[in-house]
């Protein structure tokens, strides 16, 4: 293992290289496992590369929301058309997490107040046969 730098140190080298541990670790000239074992014994390490992980989820952020929302193209001050259009996959994954608060999601979660819920049976039937029969009656 290499020699532990000093938490100015390790935060200079994190925003050097966007918060990417494997570059950090270079940089510092350790081993990635180096820099776990510092953020294990030392909180004040481990804020560091958390901070740097948030960072990073922030300009990621940044850049799905342009990908979600598209650029528009602008002419005369009315939207004529899109430079980039809008992501509907993208702006599907915000409103469903984002949005989670607000009733929007992929699940639904429903309560009986405490009581059993009853079993509900469901039981497909297909008449494509008798549609079939008939048709070929008339």
């Amino acid at each position: 293992m290499g020699k532990r730098p000093t938490l100015k140190r390790l935060k200079e080298a994190l925003e050097q290289t966007q918060g990417n541990l494997t570059n950090t670790a270079a940089l510092l000239q350790v081993g990635r496992c180096s820099l776990w074992k510092w953020a294990k014994e030392d909180p004040e390490f481990a804020e560091a590369i958390d901070e740097s992980k948030k960072k990073f989820l922030d300009s990621c952020l940044t850049t799905a929301r342009v990908v979600a929302l598209g650029i528009p193209k602008v002419e005369g001050g009315k939207i004529v058309g899109w430079e980039e259009k809008p992501d509907s996959n993208m702006l599907r994954y915000f409103i469903s997490t984002l949005g989670r608060n607000e009733g929007f999601g992929d699940s639904v979660d429903i309560t009986s107040g405490g009581n059993a819920i009853p079993q509900i049976k469901v039981e497909v039937i297909d008449r494509r046969e008798d549609v079939r029969r008939e048709e070929d009656e008339a």
